[in-house]
């Protein structure tokens, strides 16, 4: 019998090897069995499913039937709204260089980003920071890419009239991601207290979304209120609207009466947030579906 381990030739009958001492007749160590755990989509809750778009529905409803004709209810959600509007300004402003806080007044629910100081050197200090985190990250073709691409939109932005256009425009789109954001927490957020949070969530979101339509529509069609808005009246003697601003500049620099065409590019922006949530919600089905 010839030892496998070490090829010595050993008697027919030998229990182990004479050189090595290894046993004969040894069974091969058997392989424990893996299981691998296989993510199985959770069932769709029906009733869950169920609550959610009822709860959104009629928070849809009561936004758009009740919340303007209610002041009491309707002056919270103003309120809201204006502050989100302002916060949208003040980050983009602190992007730009510029100390600025929002502030809303109780009494007519207007609002200011207030410019307390700027600062020019720091759109060059910011480019030096993404300069320095794309190199550090050089290894990461993705990162680099995503570096250049950042800096050459910041640049474009910064040192151009670019930069006060997005200020003015960036309250309204605040707003729109904040409505995003609100009404995302209202369909897919789980594990909420109590379902009529999911109702307060969306409430706000398509009171954001129904008062910046209608306000936007109003522009088009009330030549009056356009007056009021472009000449001002808000609780800052002579600011103007943020659109208004936008319109101005760019008639001045390039003689373009592009008032309207700016109102249409909000109205359009303003169905983004709706239409990524649409194919969330469609993702997630046919993912739950599988």
């Amino acid at each position: 019998m010839k030892c496998a381990k070490c090829g010595y030739e050993n008697k027919d009958n030998a229990i182990y090897c004479g050189m090595c001492m290894e046993p004969f007749g040894k069974k091969p160590a058997e392989k424990p069995e893996v299981f691998v755990k296989q993510k199985v989509p959770a069932p769709i809750d029906e009733n869950i499913l169920r609550q959610t778009w009822i709860w959104c529905l009629a928070s849809f409803v009561a936004a758009f039937f009740i919340t303007q004709k209610i002041y009491f209810v309707w002056f919270p959600l103003r309120f809201l709204k204006v502050f989100i509007h302002e916060i949208g300004h003040t980050v983009v402003m602190w992007l730009f260089g510029h100390f600025a806080i929002p502030a809303v007044n109780p009494f007519d629910t207007g609002g200011v980003a207030m410019s307390l100081s700027y600062t020019p050197g720091f759109c060059i200090f910011l480019l030096i920071v993404i300069a320095g985190v794309t190199i550090f990250y050089r290894k990461s073709r993705g990162v680099v890419l995503a570096g250049i691409e950042v800096m050459i939109v910041y640049s474009l932005f910064a040192f151009t009239p670019g930069k006060d256009w997005l200020i003015s425009a960036s309250g309204i789109l605040g707003e729109y991601v904040g409505m995003g954001i609100l009404l995302y927490i209202c369909l897919f957020k789980k594990n909420l207290k109590i379902n009529f949070e999911r109702f307060l969530y969306g409430l706000l979101g398509w009171h954001m979304l129904i008062e910046r339509l209608s306000f936007l529509f109003k522009l088009k069609a009330d030549r009056a209120f356009y007056n009021t808005y472009v000449g001002g009246s808000s609780w800052q003697t002579g600011m103007i609207g943020d659109l208004a601003k936008i319109a101005f500049d760019i008639n001045y620099r390039f003689s373009m009466n592009s008032f309207n065409t700016i109102v249409n590019i909000f109205i359009v922006l303003a169905f983004v947030p709706l239409i990524i949530l649409a194919v969330i919600m469609v993702r997630r089905l046919k993912s739950r579906c599988l």
